[in-house]
């Protein structure tokens, strides 16, 4: 498949840079965690695959969240509900009434406020690795932001995101720079640490999206009384799982 056409929405005085693709009978929107870049995702075999997958029983719609990406820099951090404005943009643009969502990490916590916010444009709700509070405080946080400043965009993180693949070269030349293309979104005050920290999702609450009952997640981890379904620990072929364990999630 070409590499699907780059576009862009309008939230604010914000252009959000999406992608749509596939052709299955639903459409499923796409928040990626902190750093994400819907034209380097396709270099990368691994994930370009996943999105593929995807595609297979949906319509998928990826979006690079304000100030990272190809969507516009911001001078300061944007707030989770700022974030959650660009679902609604790219939505309106591709011409869109409602979707499922589909939330990774950071993105878990603006697909869910979105599903909240606007209950009638959620059909359903998925999340992997997302998190509603952050067990990470400022001290522990320090080193990684050491490693930022010093060696952001060389891969190192590995060990942390994908242990099992830690040493790896062909995933340290492929990561590092989608890692280079986040920095402008921790180049502002607090972009740091406010993704990782409990500052804007410690209010979230899933009572008003009657679809949030779906979460992913690796085995070992908490989660908080909803509909899951756990994958291994190591990193390697999670990928494949999640887009073919998650699609029943997505079904009527």
């Amino acid at each position: 498949m070409a590499t699907p056409v780059t576009r862009y929405a309008k939230s604010g005085d914000v252009h959000v840079a999406y992608q749509v693709f596939g052709s299955g009978s639903i459409d499923l929107v796409f928040a990626p965690g902190f750093i994400s870049h819907i034209e380097n995702y396709w270099d990368h075999p691994d994930l370009a695959r996943w999105l593929l997958r995807l595609g297979n029983f949906a319509r998928v719609i990826i979006f690079d969240k304000r100030g990272t990406g190809l969507s516009d820099p911001v001078p300061e951090i944007p707030s989770l509900e700022q974030r959650m404005d660009d679902v609604r943009a790219v939505m309106d643009a591709v011409g869109i009434e409602s979707a499922a969502q589909l939330g990774i990490s950071e993105g878990g916590a603006l697909a869910t406020l979105f599903a909240a916010t606007y209950p009638e444009r959620c059909q359903r709700l998925v999340l992997y690795g997302a998190f509603a509070r952050s067990p990470i405080n400022a001290d522990a946080l320090k080193p990684y932001l050491n490693y930022v400043d010093r060696d952001w965009g060389s891969g190192r993180s590995l060990p942390i995101w994908a242990p099992s693949r830690r040493d790896d070269p062909t995933l340290q030349a492929m990561v590092g720079p989608l890692r280079a293309t986040g920095r402008k979104s921790i180049s502002c005050p607090g972009g740091g640490t406010d993704g990782l920290s409990n500052r804007h999702h410690r209010h979230l609450v899933l009572g008003p999206c009657a679809n949030a009952d779906n979460s992913l997640h690796r085995r070992h981890t908490h989660q908080c009384g909803l509909r899951t379904l756990s994958c291994p620990t190591h990193s390697r072929g999670s990928i494949d799982r999640t887009a073919r364990r998650g699609s029943p999630f997505l079904r009527p």
